[in-house]
């Protein structure tokens, strides 16, 4: 599988944003025209040396092969393909070691590595017996060390090969090294001269290419009189076939040609056999050994979709409004107490004002600690006057200044799943939220709210969320309802506060003091549509107020429904779609079009688990695209925490439930890490309520008894408040 990191290795050494995709290939190509490297699945046991090789291969073809050229090249100007590919392997290395110096040492190894692995087919074999283009690739790939014999009219080849900058001359020294093979191929084979590559040279002037392997002439002559046989997967006539270079190529014979003058590879039993490089068809066909043995698994990618933003989201006047206009029907105004509501939130806030005050203490202190330890000190180079008389005994006399950098300014958006399950816990969790609230008030901290459910304005309206585009993922019809935002009036902060507030406290998790209008009505858990809508909304509130951090907060009872899948094709309104999830045969992906980057979605399991794999490759890619911080919380029953643990965890690491669910039983929350988020919390849900804090009881008159007793009132009240307490152990 390929590595991350390497995808990101390949996009800087091309200075630019490739797509780099695994597929199951037999061998890693470069699509010039849509810059998609493309990489088979590696088998894990390669080192980092060969992959590394594979990569700067591939990346410098992506940088210096022209498309064309090289199709016009094999097909049009019948260029024998391996006799290019060898000679243009040898231009695109060399420019890319030039370009990118360090990554000399992975080619020189890798290619050792290699050629003890018997890739290019060279095992028992005199290199010195092998046919001109196998030496020049040998050669150009192992360098001196191989000890590669020459005469001195290959060697002026050979050099032609290895100064050659541009496509074009390559292409020439290619049409020449064919040309020179076949004139070889016709008349008696000559032994390469011992002891002087260059043939030029006067005696005794010494020549700088090593020489360092004797060879039988007996065993050479054996070796070219038997009969090459075609191998296993050679392209037949008329196959489009991709080679190591990642272009296309067509292998045809057409009537009363040889294969030599059509750009054939040849046919058993040809004496033209030998005019082709045996060394490169034979890597070609050993690189399917690199990759894994997967292959009934097809790969498929799907593309994060660009939402309409407008289609998706009501804003807090809208809701303000439809609560009001909901409620001003004559049968149910006179349930609806506006003022007992208002008395219940100011209630609240008393209540909460201490706290939140204790808090942003807390959080000031933290930040002030933060910021001293990265406070510079340097001498101003004006004398301290107070230490002018140590000046025999120490140059130490002058000012110091501290410099004390200013924090980070941070925003937080938040995501509350607004759905039916959500009932039991609406009051507690509501209370929370305004906690969090009023403390980013407090500080200035911009915030957003978003509720997001399965609400029926789409259906009526006919708004879709997303741009269709084949190769995105389909997103259900959902909406986000920006239930606060720091962009509200006090008048209309206290109203919706208050509608809130009245969530949850009538019978079955209703509303006591007013019937909510449907468009705040409890829907579905939308949650894996609700993290892609971050992915828009993130960047625009991070540009819209100038901030460096943007904290994200995703709370949910449970899991996100799984998406569609993939657009594969579109007819107007109409589209066909394809499943997106892993199962027995595929694999799946979830790419960013934007950052490039792409997340494997590992196949789910339980209940739940196929939504639970998708949330968290989707978080991966968030986090890439926004470089937020991604913050989680589960609200959870006891009795449903174990099943929430184990969908999270992976199935080698489960042994470590048990004690999670101890800790949740005992603290009332735990957490797991390295699932998308950067923490995710279970909470325990009957101990959210902010009201349930201890009393202050003092059992001794004593200081120390004082002090302890107000110690463990305090930190009661602020642990009662988990979502508050972590935000701000995250931000100051």
């Amino acid at each position: 599988m390929l590595v991350e990191s390497k995808s990101n290795l390949a996009r800087l050494m091309a200075t630019e944003n490739l797509i780099v995709e695994q597929r199951q290939v037999p061998t890693a190509f470069f699509d010039i025209k849509n810059r998609v490297l493309t990489v088979p699945v590696l088998n894990g046991n390669l080192s980092n040396e060969v992959i590394d090789l594979l990569l700067g291969h591939e990346v410098g073809h992506a940088l210096e092969t022209p498309e064309k050229g090289w199709h016009d090249s094999v097909v049009d100007l019948k260029v024998n393909r391996s006799i290019l590919n060898v000679c243009e392997d040898a231009r695109i290395e060399k420019k890319i070691k030039r370009r990118f110096p360090g990554i000399r040492i992975s080619f020189v190894k890798g290619y050792r590595e290699l050629m003890e692995m018997d890739f290019f087919g060279t095992e028992g074999k005199d290199l010195n017996s092998m046919n001109f283009i196998d030496r020049v690739n040998l050669y150009t790939k192992g360098g001196a060390a191989q000890g590669i014999d020459f005469t001195s009219e290959e060697y002026t080849l050979v050099r032609e090969v290895e100064d050659a900058e541009t496509f074009e001359e390559t292409l020439a020294i290619a049409m020449k090294i064919q040309k020179f093979m076949k004139e070889q191929a016709e008349k008696p084979k000559i032994q390469p001269q011992i002891g002087n590559t260059r043939g030029n040279e006067e005696p005794g002037e010494k020549s700088d290419v090593s020489v360092s392997m004797d060879f039988d002439l007996s065993e050479g002559e054996d070796q070219k009189k038997s009969e090459t046989k075609p191998k296993e997967g050679d392209p037949k006539e008329g196959d489009l076939t991709v080679g190591s270079s990642g272009q296309e190529e067509l292998a045809e014979e057409k009537d009363g040609e040889s294969p030599l003058e059509t750009g054939g590879t040849g046919s058993a039993g040809s004496d033209d056999t030998k005019i082709e490089s045996e060394t490169d068809n034979s890597f070609r066909e050993k690189e399917k050994e690199l990759y894994s043995g997967e292959k009934r698994k097809d790969v498929m990618y799907s593309n994060i979709p660009e939402l309409i933003l407008e289609n998706i989201i009501v804003d807090h006047k809208t809701l303000i409004s439809e609560v009001e206009r909901h409620n001003s029907d004559p049968i149910r105004s006179e349930w609806f107490h506006t003022d007992k509501m208002r008395q219940n939130f100011s209630k609240f806030r008393n209540e909460s004002n201490k706290v939140v005050s204790y808090l942003v203490k807390e959080f000031e202190m933290r930040k002030n600690a933060e910021q001293q330890t990265r406070a510079k000190i340097s001498k101003t180079g004006e004398l301290n006057m107070s230490k002018i008389h140590e000046f025999k005994f120490t140059d130490d006399i002058f000012a110091r200044l501290t410099k004390v950098p200013n924090g980070k300014s941070h925003g937080l958006v938040m995501f509350i799943d607004w759905s039916g399950s959500m009932c039991d816990h609406m009051n507690p969790t509501v209370k929370q939220l305004l906690n969090l609230v009023m403390f980013c008030k407090k500080v200035n901290i911009p915030y957003e709210v978003y509720a997001f459910t399965t609400g029926k304005m789409f259906t009526q309206q006919n708004k879709k969320p997303q741009k269709l585009k084949v190769g995105d993922l389909i997103i259900h019809d959902f909406s986000l309802l920006n239930i606060l935002s720091h962009k509200m009036s006090a008048n209309e902060f206290s109203k919706m506060a208050s509608y809130l507030l009245d969530y949850g406290t009538g019978r079955r998790g209703t509303c006591a003091n007013m019937e909510p209008p449907e468009i705040l009505e409890l829907g579905g858990t939308p949650l894996n549509e609700a993290v892609v809508a971050a992915f828009k909304l993130i960047p625009q509130f991070k540009t819209q107020n100038k901030l460096q951090i943007v904290n994200t907060v995703f709370l949910t009872d449970g899991e996100g429904s799984s998406l569609y899948g993939r657009i594969e094709a579109i007819d107007g309104e109409r589209y066909e779609t394809s499943n997106a999830d892993s199962n027995w045969k595929m694999r799946s992906f979830f790419r960013d079009t934007v950052t490039k980057a792409s997340v494997e979605v590992i196949e789910g399991h339980g209940y739940g688990g196929r939504g639970v794999s998708q949330t968290t490759a989707l978080l991966k890619l968030l986090k890439q695209r926004t470089d937020a911080n991604v913050v989680g919380f589960y609200v959870a029953r006891l009795r449903d925490v174990r099943h929430a643990l184990d969908l999270y965890t992976p199935k080698a690491e489960q042994t470590g439930t048990e004690k999670r669910v101890a800790d949740f039983r005992k603290n009332n929350f735990t957490y797991l890490n390295n699932v998308g988020y950067d923490e995710y919390y279970f909470l325990r849900s009957d101990k959210l309520d902010t009201d349930e804090d201890d009393e202050f009881e003092v059992s001794s008159t004593t200081t120390r008894g004082l002090v302890s007793a107000f110690s463990k009132y305090t930190s009661n009240r602020v642990s009662n408040r988990i979502v508050l307490n972590r935000f701000i152990n995250l931000i100051a």
